[in-house]
């Protein structure tokens, strides 16, 4: 064999990339449908994981909004030691709460290490305020109101029960 092809055989496809100047692009076949296929299948899983964390946070954010404590009388509880817990979707909050002579004399939030320092921080402010007025229907600090109402749930579930 005589030619530019003569020290070694080249394929027919890098022939004619090597002899035609115009680069070569493949007619669409199999790897051009795999490739519109994969797309189309992380297309549809990202559009899928977007819309149920949407449904999640809706429904999340309603049952927040529901989330009213009611009213406690301090006065006809006896003295001891309460225990009590809430979970409303993600946020769960554990109290212990000290009766002594028919008032709240401390509230521990005792896993306040599960919460994020800033949402443990208000959640503890909010448990002094509930001791100071002996109610439950005090302010709520902006920021962590989710973790406040279901600390605030947990301490009415802890007082409606036997210390």
């Amino acid at each position: 064999m005589t030619g530019k092809n003569s020290r070694f055989r080249l394929s027919r496809f890098k022939r004619r990339m090597v002899s035609d100047k115009v680069p070569y692009y493949p007619p669409p076949g199999k790897r051009l449908r795999k490739t519109r296929m994969a797309l189309l299948a992380i297309l549809s899983l990202l559009l899928v994981s977007m819309a149920s964390c949407g449904v999640y946070s809706w429904r999340f954010t309603s049952a927040v909004r529901e989330l009213v404590p009611g009213e406690i009388t301090v006065g006809d509880l006896a003295d001891g030691e309460y225990e009590g817990e809430y979970r409303v979707f993600h946020v769960y909050a554990r109290v212990r709460v000290w009766v002594a002579e028919g008032k709240i004399v401390e509230i521990e939030l005792v896993n306040a290490e599960k919460m994020q320092r800033a949402d443990a921080a208000r959640v503890q402010e909010t448990m002094a305020r509930v001791v100071e007025e002996q109610s439950l229907q005090v302010d709520l600090v902006s920021g962590a109101s989710a973790s406040q109402k279901a600390a605030l749930k947990a301490v009415e579930k802890a007082l409606s029960s036997t210390p």
